[in-house]
């Protein structure tokens, strides 16, 4: 679960050519923890976090964690 969340942030980070340092300073998260959690160093990060590295990019969570398809987000 962990490898699909990372890559999914990873892909957002690349889609909007966005640096690390961009990330930390939209997140608030240090750069060195946005690195560690991108490169697997570590294997429970925190939620706090991930929610803040998620605003950072522009992911909500339930696409995160695949709970409501995109197109259906806003849907009603």
């Amino acid at each position: 679960m962990l490898a699909h969340i990372v890559e999914r942030i990873k892909q957002e980070k690349e889609a909007r050519r966005m640096t690390t340092q961009q990330i930390a300073e939209r997140s608030g998260v240090p750069a060195s923890t946005i690195s560690r959690i991108l490169s697997g160093q570590t294997d429970s990060p925190s939620i706090h976090n991930i929610v803040a590295i998620c605003r950072a990019v522009g992911v909500s969570l339930d696409e995160l964690f695949g709970i409501v398809p995109p197109e259906q987000l806003y849907e009603y």
